[in-house]
């Protein structure tokens, strides 16, 4: 079950991204954004930027009013510096 995989995994990045693509195909947009927040959150964590900015992108694409998504953005614009 994959969400019983993420509840133990939520703090890899390669599950939370795989998570957040089969939710995505599966037209859970809410969900897949979510996910793709989560993975933006974790991308900022190691310093991945660039990673993150995409995982924001389409996490906005998905569900636009996430608010998880503007604190990332925030976030990730004063990790930027």
């Amino acid at each position: 079950d994959y969400h019983r995989a993420f509840q133990i995994k939520d703090d890899e990045p390669q599950t939370v991204r795989e998570l957040a693509e089969i939710e995505a195909a599966r037209g859970r947009d809410r969900n897949s954004a979510m996910l793709f927040a989560r993975f933006a959150h974790l991308m900022i964590g190691q310093q991945n930027f660039g990673l993150a900015r995409e995982a924001l992108e389409r996490a906005s694409q998905l569900e636009p009013a996430l608010p998880q998504v503007a604190q990332l953005q925030q976030k990730l614009s004063t990790a930027q510096g």
